[in-house]
C-alpha cells in the first residue's frame, strides 16, 4: 500500500486494503497511517482524506495520529478552514480531541497555546494554526495558563496541584511550584514577570518568586479561589472566589491586595 501511495496510485492501495479485509487479514493501523503520511507529504490531501474514509469502511478505526497528520497537512498549505472542519469531526472519526481548558497568546501574537484535559500544552503557530509542539506538561489535566509580560516564560497550573514554569524560547520546564495541595484553578504573573500568584481550593493564595521558586507571601482566604489577576502597572492583585455571606449564598465580591514592600 505504501509503494502504491508513493506512486500516486491510490486506487491500487485501496484495492489492497479491501483484499486484506476479504482474506481475513487484520489490517494494520500503522501501515494505513504511514500511507496517509506519504499522501500528505506529496500534497495529495484529498486522496489522504478519502483513504481515511476507506479505512473506516473496512473496519480500521483512525486514531489521533491519523487526524493530526491530515490537520498538519491542511495547515501547511494554508487550508485552515479544512483543518478546523476536520478537528470538529474528530470525535466522529474515532479520535476524540482533548478538552481545552484555557488558551493564551504569546507576547508576539505569533504563538497560540492551549491547555488540555490530558496534561498537555498544545502549541500552534498563528495565523496558520499549524501545530508546533505538544508539551507533556503534567500528570493530570492542565487547567490554566499565564504568559510572562516580558515574553520569557509561561506558567501552567494543573489538577496535580503543581504550577510549572516554562522557558518560552526553548519550550522546556525550568521550575515547579509546590505550595498548593489542591488542583490549581488560576495563575497570574505580575507586571514585571517577577512574581507568580496561584490559587486553588487551598485557603490561601500563594505568591512566589518566578526566578527562585520561593514563596514571597501568602494571602489568607475564606474559600476556594476562582480567579487571580495582577494589575498591569502595579503590584496589586485582584482575586475572587467561592465566598459565602452569612446566609450561605454566594457573596459575589472581589478583593484587591497590595503591598508596598515589593
Amino acid at each position: 500500500m505504501i509503494s502504491y501511495s508513493r506512486a500516486g496510485r491510490l486506487r491500487n492501495a485501496m484495492q489492497v486494503l479491501t483484499r486484506m479485509q476479504k482474506a481475513g487479514i487484520e489490517p494494520n493501523l500503522l501501515i494505513c497511517n504511514t500511507t496517509i503520511h506519504v499522501l500528505v507529504l506529496t500534497n495529495r490531501l484529498d486522496k489522504a482524506l478519502r483513504f481515511m474514509a476507506r479505512m473506516q469502511l473496512v473496519g480500521i478505526t483512525s486514531d489521533v495520529v491519523t487526524c493530526n497528520t491530515l490537520i498538519k497537512g491542511y495547515c501547511d498549505v494554508h487550508r485552515v478552514e479544512d483543518a478546523m472542519e476536520l478537528i470538529a469531526e474528530m470525535p466522529f472519526n474515532g479520535c476524540p480531541h482533548d478538552k481545552v481548558n484555557e488558551i493564551a497568546w504569546d507576547m508576539t501574537g505569533g504563538m497560540f497555546l492551549m491547555t488540555t484535559g490530558n496534561g498537555t500544552v498544545e502549541v500552534l503557530a498563528y495565523p496558520a494554526l499549524r501545530p508546533v509542539d505538544t508539551l507533556m506538561a503534567h500528570t493530570a489535566g492542565c487547567y490554566c495558563i499565564a504568559i510572562d509580560p516580558k515574553g520569557r516564560y509561561f506558567a501552567v497550573g494543573s489538577a496535580d496541584s503543581l504550577v510549572s514554569l516554562w522557558d518560552i524560547s526553548e519550550m522546556l520546564c525550568v521550575r515547579t511550584f509546590t505550595k498548593l495541595e489542591w488542583p490549581v484553578r488560576t495563575i497570574s504573573f505580575n507586571h514585571t514577570g517577577e512574581f507568580i500568584a496561584s490559587a486553588s481550593e487551598d485557603l490561601f493564595i500563594d505568591i512566589s518568586n518566578a526566578q527562585t521558586g520561593g514563596t514571597v507571601h501568602q494571602i489568607p482566604c475564606r474559600a476556594a479561589m476562582n480567579s487571580v489577576e495582577w494589575n498591569p502597572k502595579y503590584n496589586l492583585l485582584a482575586y475572587a472566589g467561592d465566598d459565602k455571606n452569612k446566609y450561605q449564598a454566594d457573596e459575589g465580591v472581589f478583593r484587591i491586595f497590595g503591598f508596598d514592600s515589593l
